[in-house]
């Protein structure tokens, strides 16, 4: 899938790849080219098993490079296929809400952008406000607060 698309796998599941934490992530997201999606979601139901849901039509406010989202599941388990703007879908990682998540995997190896913050548990906020800035979305906030219950601590520099 990831060969044939130029996909990569990126949040929750490839930060368990490059470290020794210990969760199960709610999902997969696959990151895929806009030329691809369609392929990808073709193989997810063929190949994987699973059943389109829904397309989200929520805006991405932090991260102008994904076009859309689609959802899948297979019983409780779940995997989004995220269409990026642009040919290249790891370049979408660096608009990621913080370092921490800039991580991926690909059909040729897995890719970790801040090894030294990362591998110590340490993220830095990737968004032009600050961490508790009471104007950030709920969206943010809920992913700030979910790598923080994940023993994450999230800086906005790195002083």
């Amino acid at each position: 899938l990831l060969r044939t698309t130029r996909g990569i796998v990126s949040g929750s599941a490839a930060l368990l790849m490059v470290t020794d934490m210990d969760f199960k992530p709610g999902d997969l997201n696959i990151y895929v080219p806009a030329s691809q999606d369609q392929t990808a979601l073709l193989l997810v139901q063929r190949r994987l098993g699973y059943q389109l849901k829904k397309l989200s039509a929520r805006s991405y406010e932090n991260n102008a490079d994904i076009k859309r989202v689609h959802l899948l599941t297979k019983g409780r388990n779940k995997i989004h296929v995220v269409t990026t703007k642009g040919k290249n879908a790891a370049a979408t990682i660096f608009r990621f809400h913080s370092t921490i998540v800039m991580n991926l995997l690909t059909a040729w190896g897995i890719y970790c952008a801040y090894p030294s913050l990362t591998l110590k548990r340490k993220g830095v906020a990737n968004l032009p406000t600050l961490l508790n800035d009471l104007s950030l979305s709920i969206r943010s906030r809920t992913c700030y607060e979910k790598y923080r219950s994940r023993g994450v601590t999230l800086e906005n520099d790195v002083r």
